[in-house]
């Protein structure tokens, strides 16, 4: 879950510190009233699909906050604008089923749906990691209007950890090694479960020029069990909540800090979460996101 969220902060330092490319514009809209936004960049007045998350305790409820999601393969479909997907969208039921332990997810390509119009959707790309001593290693990508951005995240004993990112930039692909890594979930996850964290990480290109450095403090808690619906399979699912407070600091930029408020249904036995919303917010401005897993089954990359 916070894998996702920082990769959408980074769109918006990125487009400051690093000169990103240029993004999509999307806006975000809630039932009954309509939330604008602004480029977490600064360089427009209109914002890359991204994720954000604003998130304790608030239910999304079916046809609740939506916003577009920024990428690089939209889909096609020629569903009409604002029809609401079918399947879950922050409404799923309790259950009192404990999901099963974490496991890492199965290799592919995975989309997500916009909660509000399913023509909108956004791929993430799961390759393998290099994986030992009882580590699995899942490195996932996503593209982030025009952005290539990837967490390598490892599944073993101590959890579902993050232990880098990467980034495109007009200086190359630049890397930031997380110490110590960043719990995203952990090995006796239940409910009740909450787990804080603090890391850094220097950003350096392929050939070690250090560029600037990036301090990631994150909360989470595990508030319930859902019965969630992807496509036609019910799974059993984690409710949970989060947030991040992501600051980079480029010497011939500056500092800019991202505050993320996420929630979502985090599946163990497929290693995904099957339902996110997360709200982002900087200086420059915000973005709110809804969104849902479209199927179980990866795609071939």
């Amino acid at each position: 879950m916070i894998a996702v969220a920082i990769l959408l902060a980074l769109v918006g330092i990125g487009g400051v510190a690093f000169g990103a490319a240029d993004k999509p514009s999307t806006n975000a809209s809630t039932a009954g009233s309509t939330t604008s936004t602004s480029e977490l960049s600064g360089s427009d007045t209109t914002l890359p699909g991204a994720t954000d998350t604003t998130v304790a305790g608030a239910g999304a409820g079916a046809g609740a906050t939506s916003t577009t999601a920024a990428s690089g393969n939209h889909s096609t479909a020629t569903t009409a604008a604002g029809a609401k997907p079918s399947g879950i969208c922050g409404d799923a039921p309790a259950t009192s089923t404990d999901p099963t332990a974490n496991q890492a997810p199965a290799i592919g390509r995975y989309t997500f749906v916009d909660c509000t119009d399913n023509s909108k959707t956004v791929d993430e790309a799961v390759t393998a990691g290099a994986s030992s001593n009882g580590v699995t290693r899942r490195n996932v990508t996503a593209d982030m209007g025009g952005q290539q951005q990837t967490s390598s995240i490892a599944y073993g004993p101590n959890g579902v950890l993050i232990e880098s990112l990467s980034f495109d930039s007009p200086q190359g692909r630049l890397t930031c090694d997380l110490n110590p890594d960043v719990l995203n979930y952990p090995a006796d996850i239940h409910v009740g479960s909450q787990w804080s964290g603090s890391s850094t990480c220097d950003i350096k290109n392929n050939a070690g020029v250090k560029y600037g450095t990036i301090k990631l403090d994150s909360t989470g808690k595990v508030t319930g069990k859902v019965a969630a619906t992807v496509g036609t399979t019910t799974v059993n699912a984690w409710s949970v909540e989060g947030t991040i407070t992501l600051t980079a600091t480029v010497p011939s930029f500056g500092s800019q800090t991202t505050h993320i408020n996420e929630r979502g249904y985090y599946d163990p036995a497929h290693g995904i979460e099957v339902y996110r919303h997360a709200e982002v917010q900087n200086g420059s401005g915000s973005v709110t996101t809804d969104e849902k897993l479209s199927s179980l089954t990866p795609k071939a990359s």
